[in-house]
């Protein structure tokens, strides 16, 4: 019927810009490129009769113009849980080789050539990226050789462990979460099925339930009708819980 929405699509978010009252939205499949041209759409609304346009729901947690995620606080954490891995990833593909100290025994060279060698040396080895990458010297005598000397692993792997376990609780902490619910068992009770379905009940009632009653909010006003879609929560138990709508 004309007037009415004729369908709904979900845009990938990170391709959607928007002017600073949300009046206008800009969409492009890559904004990366260089002259990257967007497609225009207005703002959605119930008596409006353009042919497409984009409902945009912010929820109640904004900062400015686009909403704040409920995992904003936890971005550093997942950031160093990611650099992590791939620090212990490239350690176990370069074969170990880290831990070293480089000598050049071929002279003093001046301050301008040290530094010059400090910063290719560190651009080519430093970071995570670089764990464990072997050095190559190539030397006009033995008598001039490059040494590289090992050195102690200065409980690397015990720093590396506590800033993991402190990623994850931020991560955990970050979605109101516990750790049980997700597969990692209590250190004190291991698993408890009581403990879990209590972690699930105050999960679903915490985070999922605003979340659901958010979506239903949105479709309420898109289709401008109360309970205009309903939701059936997952119960653990087997049982139906109350459903949103």
């Amino acid at each position: 019927m004309a007037g009415e929405v004729a369908e709904v699509y979900a845009l990938d978010f990170m391709k959607v810009r928007s002017d600073e009252k949300n009046e206008l939205f800009y969409y492009c499949d890559d904004w990366s490129k260089w002259g990257a041209k967007s497609l225009v759409y207005p703002k959605f609304g119930v008596n409006d009769t353009n042919p497409t346009s984009i409902f945009y729901y912010k929820g109640s947690i904004t900062r400015g113009v686009y909403p704040t995620p409920l995992y904003g606080a936890a971005l550093v954490a997942c950031e160093l849980e990611k650099a992590i891995n791939e620090f212990h990833l490239n350690n176990i593909n370069n074969g170990f080789a880290s831990n070293l100290i480089i000598n050049f025994n071929n002279g003093q060279p001046n301050e301008e050539q040290k530094k010059e060698i400090e910063r290719d040396v560190t651009e080519k080895f430093s970071g995570y990226q670089n764990a464990g990458r072997i050095l190559l010297s190539f030397n006009d005598s033995e008598e001039n050789a490059t040494k590289v000397e090992r050195l102690n692993g200065d409980d690397f792997d015990d720093k590396y462990k506590a800033l993991s376990e402190r990623a994850r609780e931020q991560i955990f902490t970050a979605f109101r979460a516990t750790p049980n619910l997700f597969g990692f068992p209590n250190q004190t009770t291991g698993f408890n099925e009581q403990e879990y379905a209590s972690a699930f009940k105050l999960y679903n009632r915490t985070v999922i339930r605003p979340i659901q009653n958010a979506i239903v909010d949105a479709f309420d006003k898109i289709y401008n009708e109360k309970g205009s879609i309903v939701i059936t929560p997952f119960s653990i138990e087997g049982n139906v819980e109350n459903s949103v709508n």
